[in-house]
Order: C-alpha cells, then structure tokens, then sequence
C-alpha cells in the first residue's frame, strides 16, 4: 500500500443511530450505502473519465451499479463498470483492506490497521 498513490473515501452506517439505515439490510443496505458514497468519490477525483471495479458480490448487478454511477456522478465520463474477484485484483485488495480497518476500528475500537490509513483519507462520512 505504502507505494500507491490513493485517496481513500469511505462512508460509515450507522444503523442503530441513523433513521435513513435502520430498516435496511443486505441488497437495499448496500444499494443505499453505494448511492451515498458515489458522489463522495466523484469529489476526490483527479480525471473525468472513470472505470469502476466492484467486488464480485451479489447484491448489485453491474447494469445496475453502471447506471447508479451516471446519475450519481454526472460531472464524470464512466466508461465501464466491472465485477472483479478480489484475489486478482489489488484495487479490490486495497478497498477490502480499508473496509476491514474501518470495521476493525468503528466495530471493535481497533485502530491497529486503521492507523495505517490515516493520512490517506480524503473524506470520510458518517450516516
């Protein structure tokens, strides 16, 4: 990590304190934290024109996450959305080592790999 060049934007949910996650689990719970941290990215970016990777995960379909990114993002140029296995993948890696830490620290007040992070974080937003 230390010879990447990144920005890392994440979005924290709340669900027992947030009115707008508390109801929302699995599919509708990503979908919404998707929506939220879409425009966040859009904020951070050095180019217009964007490839996102997602996660092979099954709670958004890529026509879908393509199409949240166009109206979410109408400042940038998306020219494709992919689902990409993580092992293959080091921005993946990268993304699925930030989540961890920021579980780690915010679910079981573990700062160890969080601390590793830190001054990357470009914006960070709590729901």
């Amino acid at each position: 990590m230390n010879g990447c060049n990144i920005e890392i934007v994440y979005v924290v949910v709340d669900k027992e304190k947030s009115k707008s996650y508390s109801n929302l689990r699995g599919r509708k719970l990503y979908i919404a934290a998707v929506k939220e941290i879409l425009p966040l990215i859009e904020d951070v970016l050095k180019t217009k024109d964007v490839d996102l990777e997602s996660d092979e995960n099954l709670l958004v379909q890529v026509d879908e996450l393509e199409k949240m990114s166009r109206e979410l993002m109408p400042e940038s140029n998306v020219l494709s959305a992919k689902k990409v296995r993580s092992f293959a993948n080091r921005g993946v890696q990268l993304a699925d080592f930030v989540s961890g830490a920021v579980r780690d620290k915010y679910e079981h007040d573990d700062d160890v790999y969080f601390e590793e992070i830190s001054e990357r974080i470009s914006l960070a937003h709590e729901t």
